[in-house]
Formats: C-alpha cells, sequence, structure tokens
C-alpha cells in the first residue's frame, strides 16, 4: 500500500490494462483517431497532441503490475498471466479527457486503474 503524506490533490494518472489483441502500432493509431474524434467534438481551437495525453502504448511487464498491485488496494502479487498484454497510461496527471475512458475500456476490452 502507498502513503502520502501533505495535501490532498484532485491530480491523477491513469493505465488502461487491455485484454484485446492489437500490436503496438494498430493501438497508437486507435488511440489517435478517438483523439482526434474528442478534438473534433469538445475542442475548438488548441487540439490536443498524442504525446501530451498518452505515453507510448506497450506490453506488460513485472513493473508494471507491481505498480497497478499497490494502486488496487489488494495486496499481494499480480498474475504473471498479464505479462505481455497492453497497457496504456496517460502522460501526466488527467492528461486522457475522461470523455475517453469508456470508450478506451470498450474497445481495448480494458480494465482502467487510477493511479493516485
Amino acid at each position: 500500500m502507498k502513503i502520502r503524506y501533505g495535501f490532498v490533490s484532485n491530480s491523477s494518472s491513469e493505465a488502461f490494462l487491455c485484454q484485446a489483441s492489437f500490436s503496438l502500432e494498430e493501438t497508437k493509431t486507435i488511440l489517435q483517431k478517438m483523439l482526434n474524434l474528442h478534438n473534433e467534438i469538445f475542442k475548438e481551437n488548441e487540439k490536443d497532441k498524442f504525446e501530451d495525453v498518452f505515453q507510448e502504448p506497450k506490453f506488460v511487464t513485472m513493473e508494471d503490475l507491481i505498480l497497478l498491485d499497490d494502486f488496487s488496494g489488494k495486496g499481494g502479487h499480480p498474475s504473471d498471466d498479464e505479462i505481455g498484454k497492453l497497457i496504456i497510461y496517460s502522460e501526466k496527471d488527467n492528461t486522457i479527457p475522461f470523455t475517453l475512458f469508456e470508450i478506451i475500456e470498450y474497445k481495448f476490452e480494458a480494465e482502467r486503474w487510477h493511479l493516485g
């Protein structure tokens, strides 16, 4: 369990642990299309850029699973079964538009992890 001292903030990052099988390139293309749609609907002037919203998609490592487990509050070690699946991280705190959460969860059969 992580314990934080000091002030309370509304900032948080997100991770999406994906069950769907896409290549890293396909994943990035799909995320870019989602972001383009979001920009078209919600952004009149300044458009969100991929690199400001998402980290590069990657395949899950044990370090990723340990990080997710730290935030789950469940304790124990994550299952090795998740290694090699896709994971999508926000670039920083609050960078993935909330309007994309459910779309990402649906398209990638993903479980969203709120990191902090």
